[in-house]
């Protein structure tokens, strides 16, 4: 039989199989119809926000990241690419404003926005929930992030506040990024480019990565670049209040680099820019490392360290010295460990 015959061969045999599972197809049809009317009833939404709570004082404003993830619960197909949209109602909360940058997009699977809250001068003292609304015009789905107007009036100016799993009894682990933002730039900041949601690479769990791209130009002054993740945000050390970790004995996370051999270093602690400084002093630290491309684990040991006050809850530098180059790094389950 000529070779060119074969696709007509297919088709013939794909036109009987239709033939023969008629009904098995409508009900494919149909199905799909649906879940394409209908959007993301084939589909819902997974909302985070990271922190999802934050300490402020009037005349202030405070970033957290919000990401947007689509599970699909019928067909793994993204059918209709709906633009979700996030608003705030804020009519009955005096002297607060919310801006999301961008206010929409498309979670094709994932979607992020800076959530930027900004407290006017004189605004009353209270701890207050800030209403997050999701819409892609026929679902809305609803959070609340958590928000305390005047900073070290509970327990007074030297008492940390504590994350909301702890007191008596903390769970085992908690995640970094729920708590501290990565406020915090330092060194050659134009050096660096941070993606909250990358999916470069296959995760080490979960859906995605966090990000940072070090593009170090000889011109730089510093010759070094560095995020610090913080609490309260932008807390350098000059701000009250600050996490008590004291019942965490160590900090672990994943980290691997795009192509081996990106050296970095990473620490916990170690603000003291100002009257409220960290109570770990120096910060505890990996010392400089080379990453593999292959997932990792590492851990900084806290046993016996104060960890009463702790507004740097995580740090990573780099430097143009051991990486001339550059460097790509992801990090994934940053987390604190009983």
């Amino acid at each position: 039989m000529n070779g060119n015959n074969i696709p007509i061969r297919q088709m013939m045999q794909l036109l009987d199989w239709i033939q023969n599972h008629s009904v098995i197809v409508a009900i494919i049809i149909a199905t799909v119809a649906v879940a394409t009317y209908f959007g993301i009833s084939a589909s819902h939404y997974e909302v985070s926000i990271s922190p999802f709570s934050g300490e402020i004082n009037p005349g202030e404003e405070i970033n957290s990241t919000i990401i947007i993830e689509k599970f699909w619960m019928i067909f793994p197909i993204n059918f209709d690419k709906r633009t979700v949209e996030l608003t705030s109602d804020l009519t009955q909360l005096d002297g607060i404003s919310v801006k999301y940058y961008p206010i929409n997009g498309t979670p094709d699977p994932h979607f992020s926005s800076k959530m930027v809250i900004s407290v006017l001068p004189g605004t009353t003292h209270r701890t207050l929930k800030i209403p997050i609304s999701i819409s892609d015009g026929k679902q809305t789905i609803e959070k609340i992030y958590f928000l305390r107007i005047g900073r070290g009036e509970y327990g007074g100016e030297e008492s940390s506040a504590l994350p909301t799993q702890s007191g008596t009894n903390p769970t085992d682990v908690i995640a970094m990024i729920d708590y501290y933002y990565p406020s915090g730039w330092m060194g050659d900041v134009n050096s660096i480019e941070y993606h909250p949601v990358s999916t470069n690479i296959i995760p080490h769990t979960g859906s995605w990565n966090l990000e940072i791209n070090y593009s170090p130009e000889p011109t730089d002054t510093n010759g070094w670049s560095g995020i610090c993740w913080q609490y309260p945000d932008n807390n350098w050390g000059n701000m009250s209040g600050g996490y008590d970790l004291s019942k965490y004995s160590r900090l672990t996370f994943w980290a691997r680099g795009k192509n081996g051999g990106e050296q970095a270093e990473f620490k916990v602690g170690g603000l003291s820019s100002g009257s409220y400084p960290d109570s770990l002093q120096p910060a505890a630290t990996t010392q400089p490392i080379t990453l593999s491309n292959e997932w990792t684990k590492y851990s900084i040991d806290l046993t016996g360290k104060d960890l009463h006050r702790i507004g740097g809850g995580f740090i990573w530098v780099s430097s143009r010295a051991s990486n001339p180059e550059g460097c790509t790094i992801y990090l994934n389950d940053i987390q604190f460990e009983r």
